[in-house]
């Protein structure tokens, strides 16, 4: 399946791909309040159903999950649903995210979110893939 979000084309529908329900219900929450569509996924192996059934401009996804985890996820998006732009986020887990989200980088990952994140940052991630300036490093957490 083709996904393309051409440079300049806003975001409307987003998936967002989080185990952690509390982390995935805000997230969803925060962003329909900024007016997008957005259906959530509680892993990467529903992520896949809910993508055959139909397009998304964007997909968050977590890169610590225990079905499929971000990292698996984003190398089947990028081999089933060419095109389309992912978002990775993480808090870390045994290592830092700073490893996690280096790697989810090397994996093509248009944007990078080092969890927790403020609203602000989550809409500057969407909003640099808009623009086609795509982040190459985890924000900073004061």
């Amino acid at each position: 399946m083709e996904y393309n979000l051409p440079v300049g084309m806003p975001v409307k529908s987003i998936l967002v791909v989080e185990d952690n329900a509390g982390v995935r219900n805000t997230t969803r929450l925060l962003l329909e309040a900024s007016g997008y569509a957005v259906s959530v996924a509680s892993g990467g192996v529903e992520a896949i159903r809910m993508l055959r059934r139909g397009p998304v401009d964007l997909v968050i996804t977590d890169l610590l999950m225990p079905d499929m985890d971000g990292i698996e996820l984003i190398n089947a998006l990028h081999k089933d649903f060419a095109g389309i732009r992912v978002v990775a986020m993480s808090g870390g887990g045994v290592l830092d995210a700073e490893f996690y989200l280096t790697m989810a980088k090397r994996l093509r990952a248009d944007s990078l979110l080092k969890k927790p994140f403020t609203r602000d940052e989550l809409l500057m991630a969407i909003e640099a893939i808009e623009a086609g300036s795509l982040s190459s490093a985890p924000p900073r957490v004061a």
